[in-house]
């Protein structure tokens, strides 16, 4: 059976309980995502073998280790979502290349999507091929806190969220296959 998923990073324990109470703080104000903390390595792709994805991505991955990650700014992205920006490192850019590229082999129905952004003519090979212009090179890695309802409230919520300490660092240890139809994570690949 086709399910949707996503290809995710969760953070620490003691980091995704800050941001979620950030989330929870800030609910009245603003849209909550649906998924938990966490920095996408592949964005949701259509699978009727998520199984086949998973052995073969934790083979490619198995010498990763846990990795640190630095927290560089906050932004507030096109469509108003409040995000940390993720500073690149090599073992990180990996793990997303290599969720892209195996999670292709799985995709069982492609979601073309239509893009409010200007796109290079290399974005839209990427697109043609992997449905999304924002992977190798175009990686943002990023965490996203909160999506607001109205772009007028960026400056009163950026605020509201510098008030927090949030470490500028943060570890993570698991890849997670999660599962968008229902909600939950579907399997945890230990780094």
């Amino acid at each position: 059976m086709e399910g949707r998923y996503t290809i995710i990073l969760l953070p620490d324990e003691s980091f995704g309980s800050i941001i979620s109470n950030i989330r929870n703080d800030l609910k009245d104000i603003t849209k909550l995502p649906s998924v938990p903390p966490h920095v996408t390595l592949r964005e949701d792709f259509f699978s009727e073998n998520i199984d086949g994805f998973i052995e073969e991505y934790q083979k490619e991955i198995s010498d990763s280790k846990p990795l640190k990650l630095k927290i560089v700014n906050i932004e507030v992205f096109q469509r108003g979502h409040v995000v940390f920006i993720v500073q690149k490192n090599g073992e990180l850019q990996k793990l997303h290349e290599k969720a892209v590229k195996i999670s292709q082999k799985y995709v069982s129905t492609p979601k073309i999507i239509n893009f409010e952004c200007e796109l290079n003519d290399e974005q839209k090979e990427i697109v043609k091929k992997y449905q999304l212009p924002f992977y190798f090179k175009y990686y943002n890695p990023h965490m996203t806190i909160i999506r607001l309802n109205q772009l007028e409230d960026k400056e009163k919520i950026l605020k509201l969220i510098k008030k927090y300490k949030v470490s500028k660092e943060f570890e993570v240890s698991n890849v997670c296959v999660y599962d968008k139809l229902k909600h939950e994570v579907y399997r945890l690949i230990k780094l």
